[in-house]
């Protein structure tokens, strides 16, 4: 039997369809100018015309490409930079300035294009959750609360101009009580002034911005800085931290919107916290903007916040313990949690925490909040005392449990 790929199959076989019938050419089939040995094609073309016709096509091709390029038939991929204002420059409003005043309605027409209305819907909830968000970049992301988005099913984001569009939850953060949405297909938007809360005084004038709803006009209320650094407890979820307070009352739908200084540029995330701050508003409480926006990089860049844990439970210190152990003030130790860097570091029930890497501490909740400035991993040095002693321990953080 002859094999199906027999050897020696480089020379020309009788079954071969003619040159000129096939794709391909034996080399005893070519001529040394490579021309067919039969003489078909174009055998009668010199190389050098070859050469010139393939030329000729080349050019003619890149002509082409310029011509079409010049006229802009060409798709085009243009990056549009994403734009965050920033600002440490922070004004103050006149303490006589009202709601009413030309300098308070001149920032506000300034303003309040960034602040949104957010509408939410959850599935098995009939009515719908109302509330605020400020845009923070120019492709359509914005800051609000998390309790404002969470559980929700469909969020629909209405615009300054009241041109409503839906919304994609980015990520969001209990513990500070923010969220980042993006708006779908937002294209460019308008972008508040970031500032900072760092430059706030109590008794400084401020202001507290809504979003539009329907057709009910932006709220916006002027009040004074009542506090800073207020840890506010809730009915549910932990303790919120560092916070600020005014007086300006938060209306109905305004949590997640922006407390604005003088110069017009956001210092804080509106949180209504219970109680009544008239005509059905909640107490005014606001998330450091400086806060916020450190989240917010979280959540874009993974979708979660990674906190430093130290593990340690407790109380601030009282006036009248701290004059007996002759300190300003402290964070006094309750437990410690199982398996934490607090008790690998033999810190124990009563220890006194007074300073944090040579910073003093005057609470168990500026613990906290120092604590929020480092990353797991990081070695922190306390000094604590414990009786008459003074001790300094070093406690290397790690990332806290999700149990926690």
């Amino acid at each position: 039997m002859e094999p199906d790929d027999p050897l020696g199959d480089d020379a020309p076989h009788s079954r071969l369809l003619p040159p000129d019938d096939r794709l391909w050419r034996h080399p005893s089939e070519v001529s040394a100018h490579g021309m067919t040995a039969a003489g078909g094609g174009h055998s009668g073309m010199p190389p050098k015309v070859w050469m010139v016709a393939a030329l000729a096509g080349v050019c003619g091709a890149l002509f082409a490409v310029g011509l079409i390029g010049v006229t802009g038939n060409l798709r085009r991929v243009q990056r549009v930079p994403v734009i965050e204002r920033v600002t440490q420059r922070s004004d103050r409003l006149t303490p006589t300035m009202e709601k009413a005043s030309p300098e308070v309605l001149a920032i506000s027409r300034r303003v309040q294009p960034a602040v949104v209305g957010i509408e939410v819907g959850i599935d098995g909830i009939d009515r719908r959750i109302r509330g605020a968000g400020v845009m923070f970049r120019s492709d359509g992301h914005l800051l609000t609360n998390h309790h404002v988005v969470e559980g929700a099913t469909r969020i629909v984001v209405v615009m300054s101009d009241g041109h409503r569009a839906e919304g994609s939850l980015v990520g969001a953060d209990i513990w500070s009580d923010i969220a980042v949405v993006r708006v779908n297909n937002a294209g460019t938007v308008p972008v508040a002034t970031m500032g900072s809360a760092a430059g706030l005084t109590v008794g400084q004038k401020v202001m507290a911005m809504g979003g539009p709803s329907g057709k009910e006009e932006p709220a916006l209320e002027v009040g004074v800085v009542d506090g800073l650094g207020r840890e506010v407890e809730r009915p549910t979820g932990p303790a919120l931290l560092d916070m600020i307070q005014t007086s300006a009352p938060v209306a109905v739908g305004s949590s997640g919107g922006a407390l604005v200084d003088g110069s017009g540029a956001v210092v804080g995330i509106i949180t209504a916290v219970g109680g009544d701050g008239g005509r059905g508003a909640s107490v005014g409480m606001a998330t450091p903007i400086d806060w916020a926006r450190a989240v917010a990089e979280q959540l874009l860049s993974t979708g979660k916040v990674v906190r430093a844990w130290m593990g340690v439970e407790g109380s601030d210190l009282s006036d009248e313990a701290a004059r007996l152990l002759g300190v300003a003030g402290g964070a006094l130790v309750a437990d410690t949690s199982d398996g934490s860097p607090a008790g690998a570091a033999g810190l124990v029930a009563d220890d006194v925490i007074t300073s944090v890497d040579s910073s003093p501490l005057g609470s168990m909740g500026a613990l906290r909040v120092l604590l929020r400035a480092h990353r797991p991993g990081d070695v922190v040095t306390l000094t604590v005392v414990r009786g008459a002693e003074t001790k300094t321990m070093r406690v290397r953080l790690r990332e806290r449990p999700a149990q926690r």
